[in-house]
């Protein structure tokens, strides 16, 4: 287990939730995250839906928007293209996250799609239907 982010697969339900701690910083640890990913996906049993938790994570600026994009939907094998990820799901406030996740749906970086919710609550209702 990280100092920086944790994993959950709720039991029972096709649903794994990613939180970043207040420590995890985008532009240092968006690749560490991303193969830690790859490990947990590649080890799941079915298509799981992906919620993103980053309700604790500090404010971003420009750097950390495009190291986290390149990471996710630009690497020669994109984390947001696995074949075992169904919905991907953002639970934030940050406006800048927010725009981030809706840029992810361009030409750009492959039309990935990203809902995103306010709260972990909303969020497990939405990966829940």
């Amino acid at each position: 287990m990280s100092d920086k982010f944790k994993f959950e697969k709720l039991p029972g339900e096709p649903i794994v939730v990613f939180t970043a701690f207040e420590s995890y910083r985008m532009a240092q640890d968006a690749q560490l995250s991303v193969e830690a990913t790859f490990e947990f996906f590649d080890a799941l049993d079915e298509p799981t839906n992906y919620i993103l938790n980053w309700l604790d994570l500090n404010p971003l600026d420009i750097e950390d928007v495009s190291v986290g994009a390149m990471a996710v939907a630009l690497a020669e094998n994109p984390i947001f293209k696995h074949p075992k990820m169904r919905k991907i799901i953002f639970v934030t406030t940050s406006e800048i996250f927010i725009l981030a996740a809706r840029g992810l749906d361009s030409d750009t970086y492959g039309h990935i799609k990203i809902d995103v919710f306010p709260t972990l609550d909303e969020a497990l209702q939405y990966a829940r239907q």
